[in-house]
C-alpha cells in the first residue's frame, strides 16, 4: 500500500470508528459493535435460614423443618414457570457462655457450651423476573433471613446475541464503505473475521446487577406475605467485531463489469 494511500485510511479513521489499513494493499480491517435492549425474565435470590437454641436435637429438627417449608412453598409460588433452589449443608455451631470465649478462647475451663446455632444459605432462581419480589416476601414471611436480590438476568440470551452479531457486522460494513469511497474504492467482500467478543454482561450470570435489598428481609420476617412489586429494567447486550474486508478500486471494478 503506497503512502498516500496509508495516510488516507489512517485520516479516514480517525474521523470514523477504530480501524486499520493491512499491509496488502486491498484488505480494511474496522471494528464494528452492536447492541440490544432486551427483559430479563429471570431473577436470584439468596436467604438464610437460622435458628438458635439450648437443645441440639430440638435446634436441628426446629431448622430442619423450615427449611422443609422453604423448600416446599418457595417453588411453588403461584406465577413461577421455572424454579431451582440449592441450600448449604446443614452444620450444628456450639455457642459459648461467658465472656471472651470466641475463637480458639473457647476450649477455655470457664467457657461452657450454653446452646446451638444453625445457619443454613440458599439461593433461590425463578422466572418470570416480575415475580422476583413476591419470592423475597414469601420467604420472609417462611423465616427466612436476610433475603437479598442478586440479579436479573435472561436465562438464554442466543436470540439477543445473533441480533446484536448482525448488528455489530453492519456497523462494521458501514464504514468499511465509508473508508472505501474516501479512497475511491469499494468494499468487494468479506476476507476475515479477526475477533470477536461480548462485552457488557455474562450469560451465565449476573446480567442486571441489582443493589443488595435488604428492605424485605428487616420488615417483613415471619410476616404475612403480601404482593411486592418490584421494578425489572431492560438490558444491553453488545458484541463486538473486527472484520477484515477485500476493497477494489472503483475504476478497476467498472472495467470488469463492462467486460462482463
Amino acid at each position: 500500500m503506497n503512502n498516500l494511500v496509508k495516510y488516507m485510511v489512517a485520516l479516514a479513521c480517525g474521523f470514523l470508528a477504530a480501524c486499520s489499513a493491512d499491509d496488502r494493499s486491498d484488505l480494511i480491517t474496522v471494528q464494528g459493535s452492536g447492541s440490544v435492549e432486551a427483559m430479563p425474565d429471570a431473577f436470584a435470590l439468596t436467604f438464610q435460614v437460622v435458628v438458635n437454641g439450648e437443645d441440639r436435637g430440638l435446634v436441628m429438627q426446629q431448622a430442619a423443618d423450615l427449611l422443609s417449608s422453604v423448600n416446599t412453598s418457595l417453588p411453588a409460588l403461584d406465577g413461577l414457570s421455572w424454579t431451582e433452589l440449592t441450600t448449604s449443608e446443614l452444620q450444628v455451631v456450639p455457642t459459648y457462655s461467658g465472656s471472651n470465649c470466641t475463637g480458639y478462647r473457647n476450649q477455655r475451663s470457664e467457657c461452657v457450651i450454653s446452646g446451638y446455632r444453625i445457619n443454613i444459605v440458599g439461593q433461590f432462581q425463578g422466572s418470570p423476573a416480575e415475580l422476583a419480589g413476591n419470592a423475597v416476601s414469601l420467604a420472609s414471611e417462611l423465616g427466612a433471613t436476610e433475603v437479598l436480590i442478586n440479579r436479573f438476568y435472561i436465562r438464554d440470551t442466543r436470540a439477543a446475541e445473533q441480533l446484536a452479531m448482525a448488528r455489530a457486522v453492519a456497523a462494521a460494513r458501514e464504514q468499511a464503505d465509508a473508508i472505501a469511497a474516501s479512497l475511491d474504492m469499494r468494499v468487494s467482500s468479506v476476507h476475515a473475521v479477526v475477533a470477536g467478543e461480548t462485552a457488557d454482561y455474562f450469560p451465565d450470570l449476573a446480567i442486571l446487577e441489582s443493589d443488595q435489598f435488604r428492605g424485605p428481609a428487616a420488615l417483613m420476617s415471619n410476616a404475612p406475605m403480601i404482593e411486592f412489586d418490584l421494578a425489572v429494567e431492560s438490558i444491553e447486550i453488545t458484541q463486538y467485531l473486527r472484520i477484515q474486508f477485500e476493497v477494489e478500486n472503483l475504476a478497476a471494478a467498472t472495467d470488469n463489469e463492462i467486460a462482463n
